[in-house]
């Protein structure tokens, strides 16, 4: 024997069977098990009491562990073989599942260094035809939440992992697996296990093999399966960011001042009691420990809702949101500026959306241009690059805490005409759902005019920066990859990521950054270092039609329009 099988049988596969009346299938589970040629391991099979010729089955095995006997339900029967096992590595093999030959040996090596290994597994009907096979690639914690995508979920039966990590997200002695659920008790054991552990797919073998019947659980109990699945969704979010409030706002603040009440005092008539306000220092004037004084103050008089800040001086707004999202305790988080009057019923209408687990964001329709498409109440944006047709000038957005969690805060903080957009391409593209209202309402007491000239000025390269940063996502997540095969609205085609690259060849380094706009020697030298860049002829322009420089406004016009022309 060669050393590495040594080494490889030195560890213990304990395989856990679970049955009530499989005596069709139960001989096909058993002889796989077998079949392995692997002489360290054990098989537990846990009988829910069956009467079908089951009994005379096992009874034929000795090697077998099994006992016969009532249970509550199958994740009780679950329960106690896991309770049972002996070994380092936990196979959970159903009944009417069965394993490829040569998988443990395939395996073992993986277990040096990994606690839960991912592999492919195919579907069989009935009878043992193989009618599809699902790759079970490596995911995140983050992947595996948003069951609503296809394939998000694992197929269990190609998942191994070692006791000692079950063990770790036991939810008390003996209880492995929750009780309460008769469908997606695998679901969630594996969202407690991949916050705790890399899910890894070192192998391309299809290991396991389980059936879709008519009769059994998985493919007779549809609409069951998606009601524990949003059970299971909103249990692992709680567990995960322990929410303090039902709602957190984010108010960036220059000036303890009359915008700044008015503001308070929509919040306090708002419908939902149960919010937070963090205040975000943008005043260069007022320091932190002086900001963070003024905020206490506030505080003690806020009544039910509390009042907290990011005090130290930030630059831009979406930087000082950036660094109030460290701060949250809310479930739900919602961004407004100073001066900003809400409807009544404001935070409700964002708490309440997000009553649907799919939604990651929201964003008011009456803050956005180009609305001709959005003629419901509530339109769900089906694609990037719907997205990208509409006009979003305005940071006011309601979202989930877990999606900062999954895709990080704004990344283009120079303005939120670029960072907004940006931000909702990257959630799209991880298939939460964004959604724009028509009842989520408010009043702006500031306007930025400036906002709708960088959207024309600006737009296409915010595009081409997008779809090379979604581009790059794709090309590094092979589970990224895979699920583009089932959300293709969702996905990003090479091609337009090669154009975008070429496009964005043209702007300088750092173009996002914005620190040319309003000054007219880095946009000189702008135009003659990048001279396709066409925002730089269009910035220069106005400030030559500024300074009454009309032959150079004439020119800078002109170039601009024969570049955008161009496109």
């Amino acid at each position: 024997m060669h050393a590495s099988n040594i080494y490889m049988e030195d560890l213990k596969f304990s395989v856990v069977t679970v049955s009530l009346n499989q005596g069709e299938f139960i001989k096909d589970n058993i002889e796989s098990v077998l079949s392995q040629n692997y002489a360290n391991f054990e098989h537990i099979v846990v009988d829910g009491g069956s009467t079908d010729g089951t009994l005379d089955i096992l009874k034929s095995y000795p090697h077998l562990h099994w006992t016969s006997g009532k249970d509550r339900n199958q994740s009780h029967a679950l329960n106690k073989g896991f309770a049972r096992c002996t070994g380092d590595i936990i196979v959970w093999l159903n009944s009417d599942d069965y394993l490829a030959p040569g998988v443990f040996h395939e395996l073992a090596p993986h277990f040096k260094e990994h606690r839960i290994i991912l592999t492919p597994a195919a579907q069989t009907d009935r009878a043992g035809n193989v009618t599809e096979v699902v790759r079970n690639i490596d995911r995140s914690w983050f992947d595996l939440l948003r069951f609503w995508v296809p394939y998000a979920w694992l197929a269990q039966t190609g998942v191994f992992f070692r006791r000692d990590l079950l063990e770790e997200v036991k939810l008390e002695p003996g209880v492995y697996v929750n009780e309460d659920l008769n469908f997606v008790m695998d679901f969630d054991l594996f969202m407690r296990m991949a916050d705790r552990a890399d899910l890894i797919h070192p192998t391309e073998k299809v290991c396991a093999y389980y059936r879709i019947y008519e009769t059994n659980k998985t493919g007779a109990e549809g609409e069951a399966t998606q009601r524990e699945l949003r059970r299971v969704f909103r249990r692992q979010l709680t567990a995960r960011t322990k929410p303090e409030r039902t709602a957190s706002i984010m108010l960036p603040v220059k000036a303890f001042d009359d915008s700044l009440n008015e503001t308070f005092a929509s919040i306090s008539r708002q419908n939902l009691h149960d919010i937070e306000i963090i205040l975000l220092n943008m005043s260069p004037e007022i320091a932190p420990r002086a900001f963070a004084k003024t905020t206490r103050s506030l505080d003690l008089s806020a009544g039910q809702m509390s009042i907290r800040c990011a005090a130290k001086q930030h630059g831009t707004l979406l930087e000082a949101y950036n660094s109030g999202f460290e701060t949250v305790s809310g479930s739900t988080i919602l961004l407004l500026e100073t001066g900003d009057i809400l409807e009544p019923n404001y935070c409700l209408h964002a708490a309440n959306m997000f009553s649907s687990e799919s939604v990651g964001a929201m964003l008011a329709v009456s803050e956005i241009g180009n609305t001709e498409g959005l003629q419901r109440d509530i339109n769900s944006l089906a694609s990037i690059s719907e997205l990208f047709q509409l006009k979003i000038l305005t940071p006011r957005l309601a979202f989930r805490k877990v999606l900062i969690d999954d895709i990080g805060g704004f990344e283009l903080t120079a303005d939120p005409v670029l960072g907004v957009p940006h931000f909702l391409a990257r959630a799209l593209f991880e298939c939460w759902h964004v959604v724009a209202s028509k009842q989520f309402r408010l009043t702006q007491k500031v306007s930025r005019p400036e906002a709708e000239e960088m959207y024309l000025a600006l737009h296409r390269y915010l595009v081409a920066q997008t779809i090379v940063t979604l581009g790059r996502r794709l090309s590094e997540s092979a589970y990224v990859r895979e699920r583009a095969k089932y959300a293709p609205s969702r996905s990003i085609d090479p091609a337009s990521v090669v154009n975008s690259k070429r496009l964005l060849e043209k702007a300088p380094r750092g173009w996002e950054k914005l620190d040319y706009i309003g000054n007219k020697e880095k946009l000189k030298a702008l135009t003659e270092s990048h001279p396709e860049f066409e925002p730089g002829w269009y910035y220069l322009g106005k400030l030559c039609r500024q300074t009454n420089e009309s032959e150079s406004a004439e020119i800078c016009a002109r170039r601009y329009h024969e570049l955008s022309q161009g496109a």
